[in-house]
């Protein structure tokens, strides 16, 4: 065998190099210096050193190059931005126009409108480009289409609560103001059944950024309870942003507790390429440790999601309830699945394990799992040109 190293800033390759005659014996163990390799500098960027073991010739079943084992190590960590930071930007101040039905705000490039009978976004304009297939609005999500596993657990009847949480907007109803050249905008729901409250609170920067921020208060009495499929957002773009791009966990897909055998670095992929055809419709496509998540048309232009902390992110050809079974399975495969025209963007703080012990009653580990309690996470939307 042979190693190759390769050194990533912020996602991109700067430097490598190659190491011949390991010689290491069976279950045995050696020191070895990546000639050519440098410790970078702390300059404010995250670096990762990839370390990759390839086959010097063929071997059965295995071509040349072919890579037995890999390492990622992260030599210094992401900076995150700040909302205080992003609030900060300059600008003009943003424009409102009220009407009865709607809330119309404009900052920057970036033109947001709300529904103030039910407090979300149905509007997300670029320059006049709807960001937004119509019909759909940028709403939580708090639920996943149920794998095997989950099914084998019966977490689809357990968490069920979750899935039509009954999110209903408080008296005081939407209510927004200025906060120098940004608008604050703030909507704040019931979740009776569930006895908890929703604080949706959304500020439009002078520069045309949307901070999108989400918090959920439970209730004091947690007892009985369900746990959380997802603590997420979601929302639906045009057909022609088909594509993404994204610094985080992959090539492919990868969860909370199955992430292990992806690298973190930058991807282009295709919308259509996300969705794995287990033999079953289920979960499928997320991608963990997002640092940030492009989906654009075949130009390069539409929208750039990002947070304060890493993120999972996913973005199918598939509503959620395409890929439900509901409280049972059905007898059908992903083969019957007809994609739609359009993509669905989840951004998401966190999503439940799924498990990878067994498909017949197995929880993921107790540190992958979403316990019934306070979530809250922030990130941001804003225009790729």
């Amino acid at each position: 065998d042979y190693l190759v190293w390769t050194l990533l800033e912020e996602g991109k390759e700067v430097a490598n190099g190659r190491v011949d005659n390991l010689a290491v014996p069976a279950q045995g163990k050696k020191v070895v210096t990546l000639k050519g390799f440098k410790h970078p500098a702390a300059n404010g960027k995250e670096y990762m050193l990839n370390v990759e073991f390839r086959l010097k010739e063929a071997q059965p079943l295995l071509a040349k190059d072919y890579m037995v084992a890999h390492e990622q190590f992260q030599l210094t960590e992401y900076a995150y931005p700040t909302v205080e930071a992003i609030a900060a930007a300059e600008g003009a101040p943003v424009s409102e126009d009220v009407h009865v039905a709607c809330l119309i705000l404009k900052g920057g490039d970036l033109t947001v409108t709300w529904n103030r009978s039910n407090g979300w976004i149905e509007y997300i304009d670029v320059n006049d480009t709807p960001m937004m297939e119509k019909g759909h609005a940028l709403k939580p999500n708090f639920w996943r289409a149920p794998t095997d596993n989950d099914f084998g657990a019966g977490l689809q009847r357990r968490f069920a609560d979750w899935k039509e949480p009954g999110l209903r907007l408080t008296r005081e109803g939407l209510k927004w103001t200025k906060e120098g050249n940004n608008m604050v905008v703030t909507a704040e729901y019931e979740m009776r059944k569930l006895e908890a409250t929703l604080v949706m609170k959304y500020i439009l920067t002078a520069d045309g950024q949307l901070i999108v921020n989400q918090s959920l208060k439970a209730g004091e009495n947690k007892e009985g309870k369900p746990q959380l499929f997802r603590f997420g957002m979601q929302m639906v773009m045009p057909e022609a942003y088909a594509n993404i791009e994204y610094y985080g966990n992959g090539p492919g897909e990868n969860y909370i507790d199955r992430n292990n055998d992806q690298t973190i670095g930058i991807y282009t992929q295709k919308v259509a390429e996300q969705y794995f055809p287990y033999i079953r419709p289920q979960e499928s496509g997320n991608k963990t440790e997002v640092r940030y998540w492009r989906v654009l048309d075949n130009a390069g232009k539409g929208l750039e999601f990002f947070g304060t902390e890493a993120l999972n992110a996913t973005a199918l050809n598939y509503l959620q309830d395409d890929l439900d079974d509901g409280w049972d399975k059905d007898q059908r495969h992903s083969g019957d699945l007809t994609p739609r025209d359009f993509t669905v963007v989840s951004i998401d703080k966190q999503q439940f394990g799924v498990g990878c012990v067994n498909s017949w009653g197995a929880w993921p580990r107790r540190e992958y799992q979403m316990p019934y309690g306070d979530y809250e996470y922030t990130f941001v939307i804003r225009s790729v040109k």
